[in-house]
């Protein structure tokens, strides 16, 4: 038997749970998005991805201040190095 049907099969008491039972992998309980939220969620994750670095960094700072500070810089050396490279 999979993780997947293991964890299915697993009685609880969450919210999203019918009859006490998970539900499938894939299955969705909630409601579709309008369109102004479907817009908005999209302009953030394009924004996001501007600034998101392109390349893993190991000897990043872990923490989010770190992340914050740093991210955007390290990002911009990304671009470059991948501009360069080609």
């Amino acid at each position: 038997m999979s993780t997947i049907n293991r964890i299915s099969n697993i009685p609880c008491s969450c919210p999203w749970g019918v009859g006490g039972k998970r539900p499938a992998v894939g299955e969705h309980s909630a409601k579709p998005l309008d369109d102004e939220t479907q817009v908005a969620m999209t302009e953030k994750l394009q924004a996001a991805e501007k600034l998101a670095p392109t390349h893993p960094h190991t000897h990043a700072p872990e923490s989010a201040v770190g992340n914050l500070i740093l991210g955007p810089f390290v990002a911009m050396a990304d671009k470059v190095r991948n501009v360069l490279r080609g």
